[in-house]
């Protein structure tokens, strides 16, 4: 579990400057140096923390407690520990995490971030419920919400290619995709977009420590989605590690390639549509573990 949270501090900025950098060549500009996350933190931490007048403790405490929610939902999914490997517990810190930055966001009193936070709140009424069908089937169908013996029969190959598995992997999946910030459920790099209003009261150390939960967040959804629905992996602890490096940064390429050949549509009209089939799919999933398919 350290060793993994361990990687994930160290290797995320690197898959995030890859990138950007992958973005900027597919767009024909020189774009900046696969390096670029790292050093753009540095110089964050390096400057003193500001806040509104305004904030409250809420405000204050909101990027040590994202922080703190991303490094456990790393080792949570590292499905090494038994005793707190549980998806249950997994889905509420999720929750958490977009539940705390928004309130963070309302706190500042910036009518321009709570504009962001209703955004990033319209998108947790989207994909929550989808991603929930799916740890139902996944629950239901292994009768524990241990994730660790859940990835063993994975691995073991205990469920096989039911439809019900396969439906819920790929609504899982959307989920995943959403939480990764792609187009059109993005967090444009540009201060003046709707998108980023929700940390737009945030600046230096605070904004450095909230990029690095979020990385984290990533991470961790990525390996979540890896950790169920993949069936491979290794019992050796080093193995199954650069294992699941090497799928989350495969992951998080695919999706840039995504991102930048797919074309941007309005953001709420997207989710009508998609999210309507993909819930569609949800409760399709469970109908079809239901009738034992």
């Amino acid at each position: 579990m350290i060793l993994q949270l361990l990687l994930a501090l160290a290797l995320m900025p690197l898959f995030d400057g890859i990138c950007r950098s992958l973005r900027a060549k597919i767009q024909s500009r020189q774009g900046p140096p696969i390096w670029q996350t790292y050093y753009d933190l540095l110089k964050l931490l390096r400057r003193k923390r500001t806040a509104p007048n305004s904030a409250h403790f809420v405000f204050k405490w909101t990027p040590y407690l994202l922080v703190a929610i991303g490094a456990f939902l790393v080792m949570l999914t590292a499905a090494r520990c038994e005793v707190v490997s549980d998806l249950i517990v997994i889905v509420y810190l999720l929750v958490a995490f977009r539940v705390i930055l928004n309130l963070a966001a309302f706190d500042s009193l910036n009518p321009f971030a709570a504009i962001g936070a209703n955004r990033e709140n319209m998108l947790a009424l989207y994909a929550e419920p989808i991603m929930i069908c799916g740890v139902i089937v996944v629950c239901a169908m292994f009768g524990d919400t241990n994730l660790v013996k859940i990835h063993q029969a994975v691995i073991n190959g205990e469920i096989g290619a039911k439809a019900s598995f396969v439906v819920a992997g790929i609504v899982f999946l959307w989920a995943v995709y959403i939480e990764m910030s792609r187009k059109p459920f993005d967090i444009a790099e540009a201060e003046q977009e709707v998108q980023e209003g929700v940390v737009a009261e945030f600046s230096g150390r605070d904004l450095a420590l909230i990029d690095i939960g979020a990385m984290l967040k990533q991470f961790a959804v990525i390996c979540l989605f890896v950790k169920i629905f993949i069936p491979f992996g290794f019992n050796n602890l080093l193995l199954d590690c650069i294992f699941t490096i090497i799928l989350v940064e495969l992951a998080t390429t695919l999706a840039v390639l995504i991102d930048n050949f797919g074309p941007r549509y309005a953001m709420l009209s997207t989710l009508k549509l998609n999210a309507s089939w993909m819930l569609g799919l949800g409760i399709l999933s469970v109908i079809l573990f239901a009738a034992g398919v």
